[in-house]
């Protein structure tokens, strides 16, 4: 009995820790062309999550599983401080921030697209924190950002149009 007891003792000391996790708070984000939309994410650690050490965060833009620079963004958090690093390639963003205590930080991810897209189009957006990665073979969250056309902004433009045509044409009429 004394044996069985040891023994489970030390299965349970030597089993991997709990990592932590990235929890989105959307798995779908819709991104007006020539605007831009927020969502958010939160990063709990646990204490053998890195506490005490500096994090990085990767975000990752991808269209048809290739990586893309069509879309970017900024990563804010009121929980700790970020500083943006410099990363080699345009489609990933590269954050690193210091996590003092175990327990849950929040962030939010404002995304726009710096280039020309189409209504519809689609991306897909991976978020990971290596040092939780690093852990075990963790599932890196990812979500979906679609481009669309904010309505509302059509028929002010159609306003704009008919009005500058109506201004010209009275312009031309008082002419003659």
């Amino acid at each position: 009995m004394r044996a069985v007891i040891i023994l489970l003792s030390f299965l349970l000391l030597i089993t991997p820790a709990y990592a932590g996790d990235i929890k989105l708070h959307t798995k779908h984000i819709l991104i007006p062309i020539g605007g831009n939309n927020t969502t958010s994410f939160t990063i709990t650690l646990n204490e053998s999550d890195g506490i005490g050490e500096n994090h990085t965060i990767f975000i990752k833009f991808y269209k048809n599983g290739d990586l893309t620079d069509k879309i970017t963004g900024e990563l804010t958090s009121d929980d700790v401080q970020l500083e943006k690093k410099i990363s080699k390639k345009p489609e990933i963003l590269k954050y690193k921030y210091y996590a003092p205590k175990a327990g849950s930080y929040n962030f939010t991810l404002k995304l726009w697209f710096n280039k020309s897209v189409e209504v519809g189009e689609t991306f897909d957006i991976s978020i990971d924190d290596k040092y939780i990665e690093s852990i075990g073979p963790i599932k890196i969250p990812k979500m979906s950002a679609t481009a669309y056309v904010d309505a509302e902004a059509v028929p002010e433009l159609t306003t704009a149009i008919l009005t500058g045509i109506g201004i010209g044409l009275l312009l031309l009429i008082r002419k003659f």
